[in-house]
């Protein structure tokens, strides 16, 4: 016997004609069908519903590297990048220099040192070989820094542009193509040339050839002959 476990009624106390679709008949079989039917058409008409709306949104994507190496502030901050790289390769040198003349003093005269000279000798190698290293890893950072820092306007102007350009005509979303992230995108519009406009670069505007600061690393030390020691 079917029961309605949620109001504890069987389901032969209701007629089919009060609450057919209860009643064990044809009629039920039906309006199961019914409602399958419906769902189906409910959930077809969601999917389409919003297949359409993203549709409808305008998409627009940019090579923003293509766009960068375009802008007159870009060739300034790299050259200003190099010049704080010479600033650090050029102390590194001077450490470099000051650590080998010490160094080939020591080899020259240690064996005539007293034993408290050579020692003291000996430690002072030691530390500046220390500070050589312990320079050599906080450039690299300290250089990183610096670019990051001559880079942000740039990029905050760019990125400006580009939304203003965006709002302007209407684009919901713009993808950046030379990042590598977006890997298939539908049939869009390349806004590069608007955003030239809107930040005054000619249209025949020749890419700038950057100093390749962004491949380099910090000045590095070269191996040398290690901290000498007392025998």
């Amino acid at each position: 016997m079917l029961k309605l476990i949620a109001c504890g009624y069987e389901a032969n106390d209701f007629s089919s004609s009060s609450l057919g679709i209860f009643a064990p008949n044809s009629n039920y079989k039906k309006s199961k069908l019914m409602k399958k039917i419906f769902r189906s058409f409910l959930a077809t008409g969601l999917i389409l519903a919003s297949t359409l709306s993203v549709n409808a949104q305008k998409l627009a994507h940019i090579h923003l590297d293509s766009l960068l190496v375009l802008m007159p502030e870009t060739k300034k901050a790299d050259a200003d990048a190099q010049d704080y790289y010479k600033q650090l390769e050029q102390r590194l040198q001077q450490m470099q220099s000051e650590y080998q003349n010490k160094l080939d003093y020591y080899e020259k005269n240690k064996a005539t040192m007293s034993e408290l000279i050579r020692t003291a000798t000996e430690n002072d190698l030691q530390r500046m070989q220390q500070s050589m290293q312990e320079f050599q890893q906080n450039a690299q950072t300290d250089f990183q820094n610096k670019k990051n820092e001559l880079l942000k306007p740039i990029y905050d102007r760019a990125n400006k542009a580009i939304a203003d350009v965006a709002k302007a005509d209407g684009y919901k979303y713009v993808f950046d193509t030379s990042g590598g992230v977006v890997i298939y995108y539908e049939a869009s519009d390349n806004i590069l040339s608007q955003v030239k406009t809107k930040l005054g670069i000619a249209a025949n505007a020749v890419p700038f050839s950057s100093g390749s600061t962004g491949d380099k690393k910090a000045p590095q030390a070269p191996p040398g002959s290690g901290t000498p020691k007392g025998k």
